[in-house]
């Protein structure tokens, strides 16, 4: 009887999420499916069906794949550099108590509270080849010129890593500051009492006590970077030069609202949301680990 309770006082709360979410997550993602095997300009109450062409289109689109190794790019690289940054200041962060803790930890978080087209708009004006911050500074160690990073083919997807890196580093040092802060000290100083130095203490003690939050925390990132980089490029460089900095989400955007070609960007946004899908499986699964 107690059960049967229990049951319906859960089901009785689950009933308006579950609603919501079907209504405005999983009944446009089925519909947005279903648009992408006709060609719709978006506006026209006409669609026609095309099948499998779109995808056909999509899987032969050199451009999209470059958009592809563009995104994948910028997940990698800003990911590794995001995550090492985050790790190394918590870990100082937490090992002594400094004064100033507090208030550098807010100094930190802070880009994170401003959002991605303010990050870009900012990032944009230092990156300026005539007046930014960046040519002012490498001018006091004897570098003269205009260095223009987001004009160059070489340079731009380099130059898009740090906006997202000095946006992210913070808010993901404050969670494995979280996350270090609940392994037991008792570990530490059994381990210093052993002999472990202070890497040995790193690998062997708060690697594995924080994996779990590094493992979800991943996934997040994965998404968040797909996000935040659609207004990054959008402002800062527009795909160019050459498409050399266009991510799929740019992509998508030009194929819907530039070409009205709602049908092709549809096809691209549910590969793209698959391929993500898969991306994050993988993570969980072969990041998954027995810590007991």
């Amino acid at each position: 009887m107690k059960k049967t309770h229990e049951r319906t006082f859960v089901i009785t709360f689950l009933i308006a999420p579950v609603i919501t979410y079907s209504l405005f997550y999983v009944y446009p993602f089925i519909n947005a499916f279903r648009i992408s095997f006709y060609r719709w300009s978006g506006l026209s109450p006409r669609m026609t069906f095309v099948g499998l062409a779109n995808y056909r289109r999509l899987f032969t689109d050199s451009i999209f794949y470059q958009t592809l190794y563009n995104q994948i790019f910028l997940i990698m690289v800003t990911s590794l550099i995001t995550f090492s940054l985050a790790m190394i200041f918590a870990v100082i962060f937490t090992s002594k108590t400094y004064p100033e803790n507090s208030f550098l930890r807010v100094i930190f978080f802070f880009p994170n509270m401003l959002s991605m087209v303010v990050v870009s708009i900012l990032w944009k004006f230092i990156y300026n080849p005539h007046f930014g911050l960046l040519n002012g500074f490498l001018s006091l160690f004897g570098f003269e010129g205009n260095t223009a990073l987001l004009a160059s083919s070489s340079t731009v997807l380099a130059a898009l890593v740090a906006p997202q890196v000095w946006m992210l580093v913070g808010f993901y040092m404050v969670l494995f500051i979280a996350s270090i802060n609940t392994i037991p000290v008792e570990l530490y100083e059994s381990a210093k009492i052993d002999g472990a130095g202070m890497v040995r203490q790193f690998i062997s003690i708060t690697i594995p006590g924080i994996w779990y939050t590094i493992q979800i925390t991943f996934v997040f990132f994965l998404i968040a970077t797909v996000s935040n980089s659609f207004a990054l490029v959008r402002v800062t460089t527009g795909g160019g030069p050459s498409r050399s900095s266009e991510v799929v989400t740019t992509y998508f955007y030009q194929q819907a609202f530039d070409n009205s070609n709602f049908g092709y960007a549809l096809a691209i946004g549910f590969v793209v949301s698959l391929v993500m899908f898969i991306f994050a499986s993988l993570i969980m699964k072969y990041t998954k680990r027995d810590l007991a």
